[in-house]
């Protein structure tokens, strides 16, 4: 064992960026179950997203709602791909819509995975639990 404190792995900070508080709130829950203590950004509209510092943030996985008001969501998933540090961040989509023209689009851009709501209650908390361990736990 180590006699000094471990560091903190870069860039293990999870943003959230969902309009439904309820939503958000599951995916927080979901995220306490897998560890106790992931440090997680919570952003409720896209006008929050404009001047954000990924790098700062050190944020290492997003969950995105692209079904957000005033922004059509692949214009916000294309503004965060567009971004020097982010771009490589792995997104994962929860979305009411299962066009399959924007489920292509957004694979296309990159994302990690593209889950349609609703879903389950537990089946959203495996989801959520699964894409940490496999995105950040293991990293």
């Amino acid at each position: 064992m180590p006699k000094y404190p471990m560091k903190k792995k870069p860039n293990q900070t999870i943003l959230i960026i969902e309009d439904d508080q309820q939503d958000a709130e599951f995916t927080i829950q979901a995220l306490s179950q897998a560890s106790e203590h992931i440090p997680y950004i919570h952003l409720s509209n896209a006008d929050e997203l404009k001047d954000f510092d990924y790098e700062k943030h050190g944020i290492g996985m997003i969950f995105l709602d692209i079904k957000m008001p005033r922004v059509y969501g692949l214009d916000l998933l294309k503004s965060i791909k567009s971004h020097p540090f982010a771009k490589n961040i792995p997104i994962i989509i929860f979305s009411s819509s299962s066009i399959p023209q924007e489920v292509k689009e957004a694979k296309i851009l990159g994302i990690y995975d593209f889950i349609v709501k609703p879903i389950n209650i537990d089946h959203y908390f495996e989801i959520v639990k699964e894409a940490y361990f496999k995105i950040l736990k293991n990293n």
